[in-house]
């Protein structure tokens, strides 16, 4: 069973406005600072008031106000609580991102919180075992101890000392839990108190102001809305379909592969618009380098046999014989030359005429192989481009002449063509 003893009962007194606490650090057997711990432990509270006081919403001042006071004081859990009559909230845990107010601790918590504020005194319930809040209620900090098990299940609760520190300057709004293993000191409940006053400013300034409601003829917003509704209901509804589209040439120019290769590069984006001369891509010219390169020094060796034969044909007659075939060699090597050389031109493809380009994207070209002849792109006349749009049957109904369309490019998509149907 769950029970709760208060451990300083406060005297009666009638309700006012909750003074600010003065922060206290005495030299007592159980606590002894130096005037360093204590410029320390001063320097942290104006640090934890400077962050409550610049919270620009209430969500981060729960965060900052359940977990901040730990660096000042050691503590083991944190709770952050408001008051809707009797009943309590839990707005924030320390440590926790979200409350789940259906948890069974969260529920046991607000449980003894509610039964402490209507001052029950019954000795036992169903499930718990408490006793009521002082008598001037929750208007004071005071100390109280939670039982760290129940009889009826496995729940243990570790840290049994508890201290409730109230908001100001309206301590019904609410008020900081604070709980650890130990006792709480005299010393130290300044300070929490402090907490507990600063919280409570923040949060009451940070108050959403309720706007006043708008109040007017009831018989007047009717039949505006009526009116509204029958000029809704003139209005046209336009029907549209989606479906996927090509950009389709009439008569376009075939960009084909002149060689045997892999491409190396797409110059231009689908979509764009070229001149003649412009280059559209490359292909992987490694192996037609160094052939023109291999030819180039062929041609050099023919040439020098040439050479050599034509001296040696004046001196020797059998040289004589042996200069025609120099001769056919060195042209031969010269057309293996020319041979290379054009095939390393068309390496390169560049744009026969002026128009736009159209093709798949440029992501499915790079490194891939192609053969001799094989379509890569068009150039379409700006003048003479279709859209075909491939449409299922169930939608043909929306398509008649004249509709608009919109073409959305996968490579510009938030730049729609406009086009008629």
């Amino acid at each position: 069973m769950r029970t709760l003893t208060p451990q300083s009962p406060l005297n009666k007194m009638p309700a006012q406005k909750t003074p600010a606490p003065k922060i206290v650090v005495t030299n007592t057997a159980q606590n002894t600072q130096t005037g360093d711990e204590s410029a320390s432990l001063l320097h942290k509270i104006l640090s934890f008031e400077t962050e409550i006081f610049n919270a620009v919403d209430r969500r981060s001042l729960k965060h900052i106000a359940v977990n901040k006071p730990r660096t000042l004081l050691p503590v083991g859990h944190i709770f952050l609580c408001t008051w809707s009559g009797h009943h309590p909230h839990i707005q924030a845990i320390s440590n926790q991102a979200i409350v789940n107010n259906q948890a069974p601790f969260v529920q046991w918590l607000c449980h003894i919180l509610k039964n402490m504020a209507k001052g029950q005194t019954k000795a036992r319930t169903k499930k718990y075992d408490h006793k009521p809040a002082p008598k001037n209620g929750f208007d004071k900090g005071f100390t109280f101890t939670l039982e760290t098990r129940r009889d009826d299940d496995d729940f243990d609760y570790p840290f049994a000392h508890a201290y409730w520190a109230p908001f100001a300057p309206k301590p019904d709004m609410g008020g900081m839990l604070f709980t650890r293993e130990t006792p709480w000191l005299d010393a130290e409940k300044p300070v929490l108190d402090r907490i507990g006053l600063i919280t409570g400013i923040s949060w009451s300034a940070l108050q959403k102001t309720k706007k006043k409601a708008f109040t007017t003829n009831r018989k007047l917003v009717l039949s505006g809305a009526m009116i509204t509704a029958l000029l809704v209901m003139l209005l046209p509804v336009p029907i549209s379909t989606l479906a996927p589209a090509e950009i389709i040439a009439d008569a376009p120019f075939i960009v084909t592969a002149p060689i045997d290769g892999v491409i190396d590069n797409i110059q231009v984006k689908p979509g764009s618009f070229v001149t003649k001369g412009t280059i559209l891509a490359t292909l992987n010219d490694t192996r037609f380098r160094n052939e023109y390169a291999i030819a180039g020094e062929e041609k050099s060796v023919a040439q020098a046999r040439y050479r050599q034969a034509s001296l040696s044909s004046f001196i020797d007659e059998r040289s004589k014989h042996d200069l025609a075939i120099t001769q056919a060699e060195q042209e031969l090597a010269s057309a293996r030359e020319t041979f290379a050389q054009d095939r390393l031109a068309k390496t390169v493809l560049v744009a026969a005429r002026d128009g736009l380009i159209i093709y798949s994207d440029e992501k499915d070209w790079a490194g891939r192989p192609v053969a001799i002849g094989e379509k890569i792109m068009q150039i379409a006349d700006p003048a003479r481009v279709l859209l075909r749009i491939e449409s299922p049957v169930a939608d043909s109904g929306t398509l008649r002449s004249g509709a608009r369309v919109r073409m959305f490019l996968d490579a510009a998509p938030l730049t729609p063509l406009k086009a008629t149907l």
